[in-house]
């Protein structure tokens, strides 16, 4: 006796494989089916197609390298823009990004920071271009755009990574330290998103990856810091917004929440044993 794959203990004889895809449910509509509608297909190792539900099975399970062939068919080429590019996790992304044989873009305005990751960049031969730009101004947004079209062509991927933090208790936060943490952590992301979507829809496809945080579910607990949570819990819901209304257009958007990451916006936690041993507990 066996287990049919129709839920079913019965002497079957059957390969597995043939009373798999005989049980498995047929469209109804020919053009029904999510494959058919420009889904990405993806295996496991006996070459059965994992639903999209459980894509990260693929990778937990130990699938890694069709997982690896997927990216590598997806990313190479790819002009990819990176907003705070030049540092910490942006900084992370190109080189991710490069590694996968996209055209990283930075954008960041810190020229200091822009040039030695230039440096670096050039130093291993990797087709890059760096764009010293202010995100929270709509011309610089829009010119900086501008200037990677007039080399390249065209925007493939969006990485929305660019952010402050400014940590006070909230009596004391003065508006404008507020307005700042709101030009950059969500104005900007507007910014980007909607002039990277105006070249992405004619070409009917993109990817849109905005950086959120687990401080934006959460709502924190370590310190106050409301305007960074505000903000960063806000690009969770624009996420869901703008994949909703882009979808039909071909842009996929999704968004990400880092956790704890040691980098130039942690330093002055970092400075405090205490609080690092509240954020690994």
């Amino acid at each position: 006796m066996s287990m049919c794959m129709r839920g079913r203990s019965v002497a079957c004889e059957e390969d597995p494989l043939d009373c798999h895809r005989r049980a498995r449910p047929q469209s109804r509509e020919k053009n029904d089916h999510p494959t058919r509608r420009g889904a990405l297909r993806v295996f496991d190792n006996r070459g059965l197609r994992v639903r999209r539900a459980n894509y990260r099975g693929v990778v937990n399970h130990g699938f890694r390298r069709r997982s690896a062939w997927i990216c590598q068919r997806l990313v190479p080429l790819s002009v990819a823009v990176v907003t705070g590019g030049a540092k910490g996790i942006g900084w992370a992304t190109v080189r991710s990004l490069a590694r996968e044989g996209a055209i990283p873009v930075l954008f960041d305005r810190d020229r200091s920071a822009l040039a030695e990751a230039q440096e670096a960049l050039t130093r291993q031969g990797i087709d890059h271009f760096a764009v010293p730009v202010d995100i929270t101004s709509e011309s610089a947004v829009d010119g900086a755009f501008e200037q990677v079209v007039a080399r390249y062509g065209r925007v493939d991927v969006l990485v929305n990574n660019a952010g402050i933090a400014l940590r006070r208790p909230t009596v004391e936060l003065p508006i404008a330290d507020w307005q700042a943490v709101v030009d950059v952590n969500l104005t900007a992301v507007f910014l980007c998103c909607r002039a990277a979507a105006r070249l992405m829809i004619p070409a009917g496809r993109g990817a849109i990856v905005n950086v959120a945080s687990i401080m934006g579910l959460s709502g924190g607990g370590l310190y106050p810091n409301v305007s960074y949570q505000s903000t960063k819990g806000a690009i969770v819901n624009m996420t869901r917004a703008l994949a909703v209304e882009w979808a039909g257009q071909g842009i996929r958007v999704n968004a990400v929440a880092p956790t704890w990451v040691r980098t130039d916006l942690t330093t002055r936690c970092s400075a405090t044993p205490s609080c690092w041993t509240g954020c690994w507990a």
